[in-house]
């Protein structure tokens, strides 16, 4: 019988322009997320913020240390609210899925059904 706990962790990101918005809006990124993963017996690692990163730019820091925090501790799922919060770009958001699966993390969007 394999007891192994599922692990996840979070990513919140927000480009918007008002300080208090993105705050905002990284904290109900975050709540629903641990809802998700407390209602599917995930346990959370770690919860990056992004505060007013663009999703356009490739190279953000953040993104890297994500990756780099994939590669070591290797968690089953990435939660994120919606696909597009990874980067609205879909060539580069399939970049970023390659890296994680490489590390066996699977991209978790809980506001999309498919």
């Amino acid at each position: 019988m394999n007891n192994k706990k599922i692990t996840a962790i979070i990513y919140a990101r927000t480009s918007g322009t008002s300080t208090t918005r993105k705050e905002d809006s990284l904290q109900e990124q975050e709540r629903v997320c641990k809802e998700y993963c407390e209602q599917n017996g995930m346990e959370v690692k770690k919860v990056f913020h992004d505060l007013g990163a663009p999703a356009l730019d490739p190279a953000r820091n953040m993104m890297r240390k994500i990756l780099r925090f994939c590669k070591q501790v290797r968690p089953d799922f990435l939660i994120v609210t919606s696909r597009d919060r990874l980067n609205r770009s879909v060539w580069v958001r399939n970049e970023i899925i390659s890296h994680l699966l490489k590390t066996k993390t699977t991209i978790r969007p809980i506001n999309e059904t498919n």
